[in-house]
């Protein structure tokens, strides 16, 4: 039996050991680069959770006054900066942080994006409810997990429960569902969903992870904080 405590911070920390700051994880994913700015372009300051290489830091950075760009990998973070200074992004602050305990008082931020994170995690609903409290009272809230016919369900995994696995020995996956994440969000709470879809995209192949091309489909789900 597999102990999922096993896995996270440090195992996501190593997959960053690569020379090339872009070869990762790839460009930004289509829903943030095309339809982001939908739910980002009212608000003045942003906060990006993880922002790992930086794959979608440039596309958020160009909607906001100023980003916090945060991630609790330390090697994630100077491959975000090196992207960031490359494409001339000025108005984002790079810093290290934990989902579960984020360096900011409340009510901060217009807008968060929390992207390719909640699937990872077996607690998702303190992490969320954390993303909830920094966020500002009307703000919103763009977050993803993976869906049931996203191509890599059960690909080279030990399933854990039904539909939650470890992939490679390495990562923890959940699948979810539209009632899940609906659930999810339910027990969260002073939140209300403003959208709940689901976004298909194909990524290339990353470096000592998943080495071919492959598809995603995730759950997209953007939340609006309610008001005092």
């Amino acid at each position: 039996m597999i102990e999922p405590s096993r896995f996270g911070v440090d195992e996501w920390d190593r997959s960053y050991a690569v020379e090339d700051p872009g070869a990762l994880w790839g460009d930004a994913v289509p829903f943030i680069a095309n339809e982001g700015n939908r739910w980002l372009d009212s608000a003045r300051s942003g906060l990006e959770i993880p922002c790992g290489d930086g794959r979608n830091t440039v596309a958020l950075a160009r909607h906001l006054e100023t980003l916090e760009a945060i991630d609790s990998s330390e090697l994630a973070l100077e491959h975000a900066v090196e992207r960031g200074r490359s494409a001339g992004v000025r108005n984002v602050r790079f810093r290290v942080g934990n989902i579960y305990g984020l360096p900011y008082d409340g009510d901060e931020f217009g807008s968060v994006v929390c992207w390719d994170l909640l699937a990872h995690l077996e607690n998702p609903e303190d992490a969320l409810r954390e993303v909830v409290r920094v966020c500002e009272p009307g703000g919103s809230i763009i977050a993803n997990v993976y869906s049931r016919d996203d191509s890599t369900f059960g690909e080279n995994m030990v399933e854990l429960r039904p539909n939650e696995y470890i992939y490679d020995s390495r990562f923890y996956y959940h699948y979810y569902s539209r009632e899940e994440v609906e659930g999810l969000v339910s027990r969260v709470g002073s939140v209300d969903i403003a959208e709940l879809k689901t976004t298909r995209w194909t990524e290339g192949p990353h470096p000592g992870y998943r080495e071919y091309e492959h598809e995603h489909e995730s759950w997209v789900f953007v939340l609006r904080k309610h008001l005092p």
